[in-house]
């Protein structure tokens, strides 16, 4: 059965025909954004889940000035383990998924990606932080819990003596991370009797954004020209049917029914995902 291709709108039913090597550089650049765009949407949601950490413990740090109940408080700490939880799933899951988001971008290059190999092993030798946080993975899927402990204290302001200025840190223990069956045991004899989480994560963030800034270098010009490519293509589907390249997908078609679909994924939305990392990078 013969094969067709076009890009189309769904919405109304337009549509513009291609031809079979059009389809397949469209698919490729689909494919090198698909990943490349992966790598920024991972190291984002990394981001914002250290945020909700950061806002959940000065939650609980301002209800032990305050009148809750222990239930209500144990429901707030019952939120910080759980966004410290996400933060850690969602670390492991960047790592070990970008090596093979950047070769998706670069499948010819085995030296980029060898290179991002090794930013990653220097990052796990140099920083006990990033050792720590990858072994935690492991407990924490296992036992569920992330923080052992908290403190809470308080100073007098520095602008104004009758204010006092309280700070909350939370703790990983060691004493409760069992032995070296329960935790990895060459990073268990490094780990000092407790860890701060805040200043744990600090460090962490910093290795990460390392390897975060080194897979975009390493896949940017890649990223470039498959966005060009797709652009391109809207550009010529809005000149040709005049209407807006929105919500766009190319479509492999057998047979002479359009309804018989073999294959079909969207290109109008990674050029809108451009203008979301090109405006905040």
């Amino acid at each position: 059965m013969d094969s067709a291709y076009c890009i189309q709108s769904p919405g109304n039913n337009v549509l513009m025909p291609l031809e079979e090597e059009q389809f397949r550089e469209l698919k490729r650049a689909k494919k090198r954004l698909s990943s490349a765009y992966a790598i920024r949407h991972k190291f984002r949601l990394i981001k914002t889940n250290y945020a909700l950490i950061a806002n959940s413990l000065k939650s609980l740090g301002y209800s032990y000035l305050t009148e809750l109940t222990s239930e209500q408080r144990q429901d707030i700490k019952n939120q910080v383990n759980a966004n410290v939880s996400n933060y850690i799933l969602s670390a492991r899951t960047f790592t070990a998924q970008l090596k093979r988001h950047v070769q998706a971008c670069l499948p010819q290059d085995r030296v980029e990606v060898n290179r991002l190999t090794r930013r990653m092993e220097i990052e796990y030798q140099r920083s006990f932080a990033y050792r720590f946080i990858d072994s935690l993975y492991d407990y924490i899927s296992y036992y569920g819990i992330s923080v052992h402990s908290v403190d809470v204290s308080g100073k007098l302001s520095l602008n104004n003596t009758d204010e006092r200025v309280y700070e909350i840190k939370a703790y990983i223990e060691r004493a409760y991370l069992g032995g070296p069956t329960d935790f990895r045991a060459s990073v268990l004899k490094e780990m000092p009797a407790r860890v701060e989480l805040i200043e744990l994560l600090d460090a962490y963030m910093e290795s990460l954004g390392r390897i975060y800034d080194l897979a975009c270098k390493i896949t940017d010009e890649a990223t470039e020209q498959s966005q060009l490519l797709l652009r391109e293509f809207l550009n010529v589907f809005e000149g040709v049917n005049g209407t807006r390249a929105d919500n766009l997908f190319v479509v492999h078609s057998i047979g002479d029914s359009p309804d018989k679909i073999y294959d079909s994924f969207p290109i109008s939305m990674y050029s809108a995902q451009a203008e979301v990392y090109d405006n905040n990078p």
